[in-house]
């Protein structure tokens, strides 16, 4: 019996080992070496609506590095940036925005000195690998067969197409949850790291908030002070980061993106007065489903039947998403922060967590179709009410000591 048993787990490794193998070797080849492929075809098979040139939003490190050697400063317009010579020598049409990222990325990427292309490319690659890899890694730990839903996403592609580091971010805000499940104090120091990278992950510290003075573990605290030093950094930047960031409503997700919503924009008296009524019907919502019974129950048997640092990285995915999305107009790309949750809630049973897992889905999927990219904004209004009541059913539970 006991051989038996582990043949069965040993071909079910295989078939795992396999089934991603095979996946992760069509989306190398479509999409980090596929020169031979045209740039925005191959993205705009998947819907994204891809630049002329790779790694759209990456540049502006690229340029601000280079002008910075030039002594010329990070943050705002600029004549060398203004020219971009070093992008538009390859990309005539490129547009290089005004640099929005944490000075930091600025200066690991000066740190190596190359103008080159062929070393932007590097680093772009090495973003999406980071990204390629946190999916990878997440989808074998929980459910491996969500690999393609994932990988080849509208979502996930225009997170790599563009270039942006939140896909490094996303790996080092999730990575260490799940690898130093043992250490709090490490958990707690990654998510300061990853905060200083792209400064939104500092909501993920709510995973780590009690009941009880000081309202945090002093392994968590240790964790964050010794992130304090590049946390502080990055925060002190905040105002030129957010004044050199662009809003949209199509391609996006926030509740301020409704002030660039289409008919909306001309009318910010009635868009404020949406903005408002929403908030109530979340909150009426919530405090509805709080009351059901039946309900609460049947999420308190899921979260039950999670392991305590599974729950520690549900909390942190859904209070990124949902503090983001009160507080900030985001792009469709952050919305990879979302990956976990679908992933820990796939195979639960309650009628809240199956209604989760589809709208997630309709998220990620739903910009394949005509008018996705707007449909995708407002289906993450809908997504906001139910993990608005599940976050505080986690956090109850957190506090209770029943994950302990």
């Amino acid at each position: 019996m006991l051989g038996e048993k582990y043949g069965k787990n040993s071909d079910q490794k295989i078939r795992k080992y396999l089934f991603c193998a095979f996946f992760i070797i069509i989306f190398f080849k479509m999409f980090l070496f596929s020169w031979d492929i045209p740039w925005q075809p191959k993205y705009q098979l998947f819907s994204v609506p891809a630049f002329a040139y790779p790694g759209g939003d990456a540049r502006n490190i690229q340029m601000a590095a280079h002008c910075a050697r030039e002594g010329f400063p990070y943050f705002g317009e600029n004549d060398c940036l203004k020219k971009a010579k070093l992008v538009r020598d390859y990309y005539p049409i490129a547009n290089v925005p005004v640099l929005n990222y944490p000075s930091l990325w600025v200066k690991l990427y000066s740190f190596f000195k190359n103008d080159s292309e062929q070393f932007f490319m590097i680093f772009w690659k090495l973003n999406a690998i980071f990204l390629i890899l946190t999916i990878l890694l997440f989808s074998f730990r929980y459910n491996y067969l969500t690999l393609p839903l994932f990988l080849f996403s509208p979502i996930t592609l225009l997170a790599i197409e563009r270039g942006n580091t939140d896909a490094v971010t996303f790996f080092f805000t999730f990575v260490p949850l799940m690898v130093f499940s043992f250490s709090i104090k490490l958990q707690s120091f990654f998510v300061g790291f990853a905060s200083a990278l792209k400064i939104f992950p500092i909501f993920g510290y709510l995973a780590f908030v009690n009941n009880r003075f000081p309202f945090m573990s002093r392994d968590a605290i240790w964790g964050g002070i010794f992130a304090v030093p590049l946390v502080a950094l990055s925060f002190m930047e905040l105002p030129q980061i957010l004044d050199g960031t662009s809003k949209g409503f199509f391609v996006a997700y926030g509740l301020t993106s409704l002030k660039q919503a289409p008919y909306l924009c001309k009318y910010p008296s009635i868009t404020y007065l949406i903005m408002i009524l929403f908030v109530l019907l979340t909150i009426v919502t919530v405090i509805f489903l709080l009351k059901t019974t039946k309900i609460n129950q049947e999420i308190d048997m899921d979260i039950k039947l999670l392991e305590a640092n599974d729950l520690t990285i549900l909390i942190v995915s859904i209070s990124i998403y949902l503090f983001t999305f009160f507080l900030l107009t985001n792009w469709a790309y952050r919305l990879i922060f979302l990956i976990p949750t679908f992933l820990i809630l796939s195979k639960k049973n309650s009628i809240v967590s199956r209604l989760v897992c589809l709208n997630i889905f309709a998220i990620f999927w739903i910009p394949f179709f005509p008018y996705g990219w707007g449909l995708q904004n407002l289906a993450c209004f809908s997504l906001v009410i139910l993990l608005s009541y599940f976050l505080i059913i986690c956090l109850k539970f957190r506090n209770s000591g029943s994950a302990l």
